[in-house]
Order: structure tokens, then C-alpha cells, then sequence
């Protein structure tokens, strides 16, 4: 009988009650656990951990979350392979618990029938964006019927190393590729913010070296954009007001050193689910550090308010934009967007924040006369806080970074309070 109260199972009624995020640690350590033999199992893990391995209920519970966090990065035959091999596995190492035991609490013990349920339901709506797994005739595999999806990767880079791009996109489009694996076609942006002559692997390199390997797509290419002085923010509004790349089906924003933010494993994941064609949500912020909740502050109002009479000048007077009261997001600008939310605010929206960007926040660190006066403190804080830039004029213009940071994923179409990953149930799991 399984012995209840243990760290899983009570994660795992939080997360099927709506209380907590998913315990996907303790998932994936019991799944690795199945292929350890059983004599070696006490060496590796504790005796609570070894109580619910030794449960089939909670290796079960374990079994359909890590199918239902897959399904997504995998072809489904993969996926099935992989939990009929474990559980086969698991199955004859010598347990108490008999059959009925195990129908009993199929059936009894909550997790275990809505998580079989969940997986059930992804993996269905898996099928049917596969035409070969539809009863389709095609003797081919499921990628030759499948249309690729276009993604923009939209890189900032100042003298940063862009060696990762190339060991990012051969680490899961080419040393992961089997012939059921839809495939993507990725076109690379390089938006090249700082005139250097470093040894650094820079964005013409790392895109001509792609092309030649046909990794990326022949309208892949490197953007000088020196001015205005800036951070990340700059880009993405450069790349936001010109429609040139808006086909694409989502679009990644990254810095040049990405993973200074954010988790590989999340990038990674994303990447593998745009691959098999799985990828659907509209707007994801890649980043681990939550900024607070805050209050729109005066500044950012008054900043954005030429912006705001521009997107509601285009737009009809019931769909009169207003900005939040409160904003509540993760930190540092890196984020997936759809190609319906890159093209939700009117290109004069955008044009209004280019012009803006120009007119720096200080000079020097002393608060510009240009800005509104409810701005000057916030633009010489900022100044101070980005006194590492020394010798550049970005840190004179980093009130618009601090600014966009916080609304990012409002302007693209998200409430003003982004939930935490984690507890976001709009998300697949993998993502969360």
C-alpha cells in the first residue's frame, strides 16, 4: 500500500488541485530512477524517495507527466515507446502491491485518473496535426506532409560570443532529428548595437557559417544598428515598426548572451516543440527573475503618451487602448511572440516609441530638460544603476529599456499581471 504524506504525492494533489506548480523534479527523478537497478537504487536516493518509487500508484502518477511533459518534444510513437519501456521496466522489479491494488487506486487515488486523462488529451491533439497518424494513405513519414513553420530568431548583440547560436540550433534541430520530426525553418536576425573589432565570433560570422550548412534560412542576415544608443529595447522596436519579417510564424527576442536570463533547458524546449510543429502559445517570457508588482508610475504614462494617442488614433474609439494601473512581469527583455501578437499594436504606435528613442533620458547622468519632469528622478537612477557602461552614452539612454521591460508582454497582448510560469494553466507543461 502506498504510504501517504510523502514530498510527491502531496506536490502532486497540490498541482491536480490548481494549489501549486507541477513536481516535475520529483517527475523526472523518478523516471531516471527506472533504469537503475533495483540492488543499486538505496545508494542514489532516500528512504522516502525509495518508499514511493517502490508505490506503482506514484510511479504511474510519475510515468503520465513525464509523457504528457514530452509529448510536445516528441514524436508521439516516441513518446509511447518511452512510457511503455518504463513501465515494463518498473514492472518486474518485486513489488507488494498486487493488481487489484493497482485498479483500485487507478481509479480512487485523484491524481492518477485525471493525469492519465491529461495525457490522453495531449496526445490527441498531437495526432491531429500529424496527417500521417490521421489514417492518411501516405507511405511517407508524418514531416513530408507537414509544413514547416517560419521562426525569426532576433538577436541584440554588443560584442558578445555567438558561438551558442550554432551549438544551440545543432543540439536539437540536427543531433535530435529523425524522419518523423516536422522540422523548422529558422530564419537568424543579428542586430549588430556595437561597432567592434573583438575576436568574438560576430553576427556576420555565425550567420554565413549557418547559411553555408543550410541551418537557417537564405534571408537570415546581420542589421547595423548603432543608433539611437540603447539596450535590447532598441531592437525589438526597430524589428516591431518594420513589417519586412512579419510572416514569420513566431519570432524569439534574445540578448547576445542569453542564458545570463534564462534556463537552456527552457530555450532548448522550445526550440524542440517549434521542430514537431507543436509550438502554439502566443506569447511566452523566457526569463527566471520576476520583477514586483508595481504601480504604472506617472513617468511611464506621461512617457508613453504620444505612443498611446498614435495606437488609439488607429484604432476604433471602442477599442480606445488605456494603459494598467498595476504591471507585474519577469525581468530582462528575452520572450516568444506569435506572429498575430507581433502585429497586434498599429506600426504608429511603434513609430511614436522610435522617435522617442532618441531623445536620451540624461546626459551624463544629469535628468534631459526634454523629458517630463516626473521622469528625472527615475533617469539619473538608471544612469547610476547602468554606471558599468562607462565611455558608452547607453546608459544615458536607459529609461526606454526599464520602461518596455516592465510592458513587454502587455503590448503584446498579454493581461497586465504575466502569471508565474509555473502556475500558468494556459501553459503545455513542458513550459512550465
Amino acid at each position: 500500500v502506498c504510504q501517504p504524506g510523502l514530498g510527491f504525492q502531496v506536490r502532486a494533489l497540490d498541482f491536480f488541485g490548481g494549489t501549486g506548480p507541477p513536481p516535475m523534479h520529483e517527475v523526472w527523478m523518478l523516471n531516471l530512477l527506472a533504469a537503475v537497478p533495483g540492488s543499486e537504487v538505496q545508494r542514489v536516493i532516500g528512504i522516502a524517495d525509495l518508499m514511493e518509487l517502490k508505490c506503482k500508484a506514484v510511479f504511474l502518477l510519475a510515468q503520465y507527466m513525464y509523457a504528457e511533459y514530452l509529448v510536445d518534444l516528441a514524436p508521439p510513437a516516441v513518446v509511447l515507446k518511452v512510457f511503455r519501456h518504463t513501465w515494463e521496466v518498473h514492472s518486474r522489479v518485486g513489488l507488494s502491491e498486487t493488481a487489484t491494488d493497482l485498479a483500485l487506486q487507478l481509479h480512487s487515488w485523484r491524481p492518477l485518473p485525471e493525469s492519465e486523462a491529461r495525457f490522453a488529451a495531449a496526445l490527441e491533439a498531437r495526432r491531429k496535426t500529424l496527417p500521417c497518424m490521421q489514417g492518411a494513405a501516405e507511405a511517407s513519414p508524418c514531416a513530408s506532409s507537414a509544413v514547416q513553420q517560419l521562426v525569426n530568431v532576433v538577436i541584440a548583440r554588443c560584442r558578445e560570443d555567438l558561438k551558442w547560436v550554432s551549438s544551440w540550433l545543432a543540439r536539437v534541430l540536427r543531433d535530435e532529428w529523425t524522419p518523423e520530426v516536422q522540422g523548422v525553418r529558422v530564419r537568424l536576425l543579428v542586430f549588430e548595437r556595437c561597432n567592434s573589432s573583438t575576436g568574438a565570433l560576430a553576427g556576420r560570422s555565425v550567420v554565413t557559417a549557418l547559411k553555408s550548412l543550410g541551418a537557417i534560412t537564405g534571408d537570415s542576415t546581420t542589421v547595423r544598428l548603432y543608433d539611437p544608443s540603447g539596450f535590447e529595447n532598441v531592437v525589438y522596436v526597430w524589428f516591431l515598426r518594420s513589417p519586412a519579417w512579419h510572416d514569420a510564424d513566431f519570432s524569439v527576442f534574445l540578448h547576445g548572451s542569453p542564458f545570463d536570463h534564462l534556463d537552456s533547458q527552457t530555450l532548448d524546449d522550445v526550440l524542440r516543440a517549434l521542430a514537431q510543429g507543436s509550438y502554439r502559445t502566443p506569447f511566452l517570457h523566457l526569463n527566471t527573475k520576476r520583477l514586483p508588482l508595481g504601480a504604472v508610475q506617472p513617468c511611464v504614462v506621461e512617457l508613453l503618451a504620444p505612443a498611446m494617442a498614435a495606437w488609439e488614433a488607429a484604432v476604433t474609439p471602442l477599442a480606445s487602448p488605456r494603459l494598467p494601473r498595476e504591471i507585474s512581469t519577469y525581468c530582462c527583455s528575452q520572450f516568444v511572440v506569435s506572429r498575430e501578437r507581433v502585429q497586434h499594436l498599429p506600426r504608429a504606435f511603434w513609430d511614436a516609441v522610435w522617435l522617442s528613442l532618441w531623445q536620451p533620458g540624461s546626459v551624463s547622468g544629469v535628468a534631459s530638460p526634454v523629458l517630463p519632469a516626473s521622469c528625472h528622478d527615475a533617469a539619473s537612477r538608471i544612469y547610476a544603476f547602468h554606471h558599468r557602461h562607462a565611455g558608452s552614452t547607453a546608459a544615458d539612454h536607459g529609461l526606454w529599456a526599464v520602461v518596455l521591460e516592465a510592458l513587454w508582454h502587455w503590448l503584446l497582448g498579454e493581461e497586465p499581471e504575466l502569471p508565474v510560469r509555473e502556475r500558468d494553466g494556459r501553459l503545455p507543461l513542458f513550459l512550465r
